[in-house]
């Protein structure tokens, strides 16, 4: 089960989330922020906002969301898409960034074609890239309890 406990502290005194590949949006159960938006490519993600994050400029303001979160997001774009990916959630962001991505790579096509998951069938669900601390210099990095994923934070 997600442990979204992270999370909850990072968007403790925040009005409004955006959520860059929300999917199922699952990160977000049970927590609580005045305006929350959630993006995706994928037709059957309950996003709120249908964009394809390899696409810029994204559809927002500049500095118009306290927080901005990529959750195991940034590893399904190739590694130049997801610098402009965060490059974006920077433009976007007002206090805060955050990514949560594997430590090690995988594919990941098992759990886009195993079935009984709510994302079969998604192949936006592929891993392109890898990312490591030394991609995020100038970032905290944050424990979290599922060995193999690390959390990075940026406050702006």
């Amino acid at each position: 089960m997600w442990d979204n406990s992270i999370l909850k502290e990072i968007i403790r005194h925040s009005d409004s989330v955006l959520d860059l590949g929300c999917g199922n949006k699952m990160s977000y159960n049970g927590l609580v922020c005045r305006k929350y938006v959630g993006v995706d490519i994928w037709e059957n993600a309950r996003a709120d906002v249908m964009h394809d994050l390899r696409h810029i400029p994204y559809p927002f303001d500049n500095k118009s969301f306290d927080v901005v979160t990529a959750l195991d997001c940034i590893e399904h774009l190739e590694k130049d898409e997801g610098k402009r990916m965060l490059e974006e959630m920077e433009r976007i962001a007002r206090r805060i960034m955050v990514i949560f991505t594997p430590e090690e790579f995988r594919d990941n096509r098992e759990n886009v074609y195993k079935e009984g998951l709510w994302s079969t069938g998604n192949t936006y669900n592929i891993h392109h890239s890898l990312w490591s601390t030394k991609d995020f210099v100038g970032w905290d990095t944050l424990t979290y309890t599922d060995p193999g994923y690390l959390f990075y934070k940026k406050t702006l």
